[in-house]
């Protein structure tokens, strides 16, 4: 059962890397480019990529998750990616409370949060296809 569970997971965190990393491209200083459904790009253009891009002053976040870098990753890696992505969303820790407290508009709603997690799982069973 462990065995099982430890290679499910492996297999969501591959999935995931991929999905992000071959659906982003990313111009210097401009907002997300995806291809993506518009809802999910507004999300991430509104929530997200004010940390997580290559002009961010978070280096942190730049190390986590940068946007601007997702195209150059590996397939392996996109879904690495994608698979902490989904973690990040299922617990909540995005962005961070620090954060909230100063910004909290800009905290995801459930809706959001469910938007995102599924585009993540859609992206990465079609990274698993290729």
């Amino acid at each position: 059962m462990k065995k099982r569970n430890v290679i499910a997971g492996l297999l969501l965190t591959f999935m995931f890397s991929a999905i992000l990393a071959s659906a982003v491209e990313l111009p210097k200083n401009e907002k997300i480019t995806y291809k993506m459904p518009h809802k999910v790009k507004a999300v991430f253009e509104n929530k997200c990529f004010g940390c997580h891009n290559n002009e961010s002053r978070s280096d942190k976040a730049k190390d986590k998750l940068n946007f601007d870098k997702l195209s150059d990753l590996t397939k392996v890696e996109k879904l690495g990616t994608f698979n902490h992505v989904k973690k990040v969303l299922d617990e909540g820790k995005m962005p961070p409370k620090k954060f909230l407290e100063r910004y909290p508009e800009k905290g995801l709603t459930a809706g959001e949060s469910k938007l995102l997690n599924d585009w993540v799982q859609k992206e990465s069973k079609s990274l698993l296809k290729d």
